[in-house]
């Protein structure tokens, strides 16, 4: 699933999509929404999504976004989810470690 992207087709700009929200209501066309009104719950979905799943970010290309505000907002988000990604095996790892510890100890609290 592409979560970023950036599209000249309706008017140069970055747009973002929701996981959660991924179609407009009663279709299959992508729910695509201009990057200048991501939100932060909107951000917390896709970085959840990305852990679990493959998705695809178009890269940032300075000349691609003429807008100030969209630029500044997508190389930041774009940058920002590209470290998770980067970082994804090591984060999963991770959390796995704190579970497999907290499982542990429940089990060993349930033994007594």
């Amino acid at each position: 699933m592409k979560l970023l992207k950036i599209d000249g087709e309706h008017g140069k700009g970055g747009f973002f999509l929701n996981p959660k929200t991924p179609t407009k209501a009663g279709t299959s066309e992508p729910n695509y929404q201009s990057i200048e009104t991501i939100g932060k719950q909107d951000v917390m979905d896709m970085l959840d999504f990305l852990l679990g799943a493959p998705v695809e970010l178009d890269p940032y290309v300075e000349a691609s976004l003429p807008n100030p505000v969209q630029a500044m907002i997508y190389k930041n988000l774009y940058d920002n989810l590209t470290g998770v990604l980067n970082s994804k095996t090591q984060i999963l790892k991770e959390i796995d470690d704190q579970f497999s510890e907290a499982e542990k100890k429940y089990i060993e609290q349930t033994k007594k």
